[in-house]
């Protein structure tokens, strides 16, 4: 009731008219004395405002008494809704004629669309955005969403028989390349009759060509996206046209710091530009919706973008450089910072590759490497790592090349690529490095130590951890000696050197919390709490487990967790009940998956399948233990085929194969490669079913990898042929059940 005068504003082309004219339809009842509709894209001042207005509200002007005071007196008394449409060309006027209006007719509303706020003390603005797009995995309900649904009805007027469900894929694409706005969706969608959506989808990559009306179905003021931002163009004053054009080199937004010391644009112009609907405003960051930010782009001359992309380049080097010990110890702040900059951080990397700043480069990466891999996005770290090695411009900086290298090989053990992981640290070690980059190597031995261990090589990975040590300590370093002391702690676990193993861990966790570097903390009491299970000390094993969770989800250590929740579900699955473990599953197998992490996937699968045998759902068990069974071949993880034997052996027992059973666990326990901690586990489930530790039964001469096989291919026979030769009775062994 006490909002007089509404405008509806946002750019061109946004469907301010069209909501104007659905609440004048949906509204005409609440009014006694009518609605009004007044187009005025085609009025230029103040007189001719006036005399639209009275047109279209049936008054008369006539007399010696000014023409906004017969108006007035005229709708005095009048109950009534005015739109007033395309009012932007008249912003500078509107408010003579408006104001008196709403002063002298108590009764009136005015509710107004326009590009531009008019800026009158009774105005509330109302700004519209594009309308609602589904997210790329949404693609198979796409119906839910309004975006879709008005490319789909326009493309429908041209091309009767689109199918949108098949390309479903493509029209999520078109929507979130135009955000939603309404005129850019139909005008797409036009091209249906000539193109296929993703095809369409292409040619919006390239440019906006096809975002031209080829009919007269627009009117002349839309016929194009570039006539629309036209008409919006005009309208700027010079310094807000080259504001406009400078804040065109921001990617995924940017703040109102980065607008002043990148563009030098200050907050009045910041305002205007806002308030003229080319500039929104999401939280505390402003952005530029991406057709405004490509046609403001063409506005920018070499000269000025070559210099806007510096000031860009160097701003954000800056910000990382400043960051980036914040970011090592996965400060949650440092990581938000970086979250909201990141497309932004990203545009400075290959500006800084383009130019050649090798050094700016190498600061730039060591920032983003920790922040991809606290995040969990290997695959982009690598991207970038990529982008600089194989770029001419840094080719003859042998040490960036080495450190590039070092970092490269990082993310590939961490996206369980073993094979290239280790060439490239190997090819680390086989270059002359000078001793102040000693850190280079120290990393390449790590790598090595990595993936010996998730391979079962359990010495190789214990010799690599101790000679990055003792790089570590001589180099002086805290954090790096921290952190190899947790690496080797985990190789002394595997080799059943539990005690060894807990002092390590114990005084890294101390130095990672004096450091105060809470990703390492959280990583460390991951791998503490993974020990502790070992030494089955399960009540000390739970509180640590859980401040590590409480770390990750509240930095948003995504890199670390699921670590962490495969490390609970284990620990809940006899502790803390079935549904505790699978929540506990579910979670990690949907964070690994995301992140690429393909060993803790591949470990959640079989543990999915030991709680579906839980809870009977044999089917269900068979299928995700071949699943997990065939990715742990493939990824060749030792300590993953334990626990596929160990699952296989679970549901021979639950189905009343005992004897099968025994069989299969006790052949599991013999095999060297599993390690120690998974052995113990297996031995630990032996004794739970009353069983010795060897299997007193015969095994049937089937090797690791025949067994294995089986699992996965006799699945649809639920293994019947291999539960008869695991039941068959061999010589001097005791008849199987």
């Amino acid at each position: 009731d006490d909002v007089r005068l509404l405008s509806l504003t946002g750019q061109g082309g946004i469907g301010k008219t069209r909501l104007a004219e659905r609440v004048l339809h949906d509204l005409s009842g609440a009014f006694p004395d009518g609605v009004c509709f007044v187009r005025l894209e085609d009025v230029v001042d103040a007189g001719e405002l006036v005399a639209r207005i009275a047109r279209e509200t049936a008054t008369t002007l006539r007399g010696r008494a000014a023409a906004i005071d017969q108006l007035c007196s005229a709708l005095r008394e009048r109950q009534m809704l005015v739109v007033l449409d395309n009012v932007e060309q008249l912003a500078d006027v509107a408010p003579a004629v408006l104001d008196p209006l709403l002063t002298a007719c108590p009764r009136l509303k005015l509710l107004a669309t326009s590009r531009v706020r008019l800026g009158l003390a009774a105005e509330h603005v109302l700004p519209l955005e594009g309308l609602p797009c589904p997210e790329r995995e949404d693609a198979d309900r796409i119906e839910a969403f309004d975006a879709p649904r008005l490319f789909v009805a326009a493309a429908r007027r041209v091309e009767p028989a689109l199918l949108a469900a098949a390309e479903a894929t493509a029209i999520v694409d078109i929507c979130r390349q135009v955000e939603g706005l309404p005129l850019a969706l139909e005008l797409a969608a036009a091209w249906t009759r000539v193109l296929s959506c993703e095809a369409i989808a292409v040619e919006l990559r390239e440019g906006i060509e096809l975002l031209r009306a080829s009919d007269a179905t627009h009117p002349a003021r839309h016929a194009s996206i570039e006539l629309v931002f036209e008409q919006s163009w005009r309208r700027l004053a010079p310094a807000e046209r080259e504001a406009l054009a400078s804040l065109s080199v921001f990617q995924g937004g940017f703040s109102a710091e980065a607008a002043r010391a990148v563009a030098g644009t200050p907050l009045p112009v910041l305002g205007a530009l806002a308030d003229k609907s080319l500039l929104r405003k999401d939280g505390a960051r402003l952005s530029l919706h991406p057709l405004v930010q490509q046609l403001a782009a063409a506005r920018l001359d070499p000269a000025a973008r070559n210099e806007a992309r510096r000031a860009h380049a160097e701003y954000f080097h800056h910000l990382l450089v400043q960051r980036w010990a914040d970011i090592q110890r996965g400060d949650r702040a440092a990581l938000l910072a970086v979250d909201a900059e990141l497309e932004n951080c990203r545009l400075a990397w290959q500006w800084l590759i383009v130019q050649g700043e090798g050094d700016a480069v190498r600061q730039c990466g060591r920032a983003l490497q920790f922040h991809f891999d606290h995040r969990g996005r290997f695959e982009e770290g690598l991207a970038l790592m990529r982008q600089a090695l194989d770029a001419p411009t840094l080719r003859d900086d042998v040490m960036l090349q080495t450190w590039l290298l070092s970092e490269a090989a990082q993310l590939e053990y961490r996206l369980d690529r073993y094979a290239q992981a280790t060439a490239m640290a190997r090819q680390i070690l086989a270059t002359k490095v000078p001793a102040h980059e000693r850190r280079v190597v120290q990393r390449a031995h790590n790598v090595l130590g990595a993936c010996a261990l998730r391979q079962g090589q359990y010495p190789d990975a214990r010799r690599h951890f101790r000679q990055a040590l003792d790089m570590a300590t001589s180099g002086g370093d805290a954090a790096n000696l921290a952190a190899t002391l947790d690496h080797l702690a985990l190789a002394e676990k595997h080799l059943g050197h539990y005690d060894e193993a807990l002092r390590l861990s114990l005084e890294s966790l101390a130095q990672h919390r004096r450091i105060g570097d809470s990703a390492s903390v959280a990583l460390c009491l991951c791998n503490l709490g993974s020990l502790y299970m070992a030494r089955e000390e399960f009540d000390t094993a739970l509180p640590v487990l859980r401040e590590a969770l409480a770390i990750c989800d509240r930095d948003g250590l995504t890199g670390t967790l699921p670590f962490v929740l495969g490390n609970l579900s284990e620990l809940t699955i006899d502790r803390g009940g079935v549904d505790v473990a699978q929540a506990y599953a579910e979670r990690a197998a949907e964070v690994s998956r995301a992140s690429g992490n393909r060993s803790i996937a591949t470990w959640m699968t079989l543990q999915l399948a030991r709680l579906a045998q839980r809870r009977g759902e044999y089917a269900v068990a068979r299928d995700l233990l071949a699943d997990g069974t065939k990715e742990s071949v493939t990824l060749g993880m030792p300590f993953a085929h334990g626990i596929a034997l160990l699952v296989f052996a679970e549901l021979l027992r639950a189905l009343g194969d005992a004897a099968a059973a025994d069989r299969v666990l006790g052949f599991a326990v013999d095999q060297p490669s599993i390690g120690d901690v998974t052995r113990s586990g297996l031995i630990t489930v032996r004794r739970r079913w009353g069983l010795p530790e060897r299997s007193a039964l015969g095994w049937p001469g089937l090797r690791l990898d025949e067994v294995l096989e089986r699992i996965v291919a006799e699945t649809p026979l639920e293994h019947a042929p291999l539960r008869v030769l695991l039941n068959t009775e061999l010589p001097g062994t005791a008849p199987a059940a």
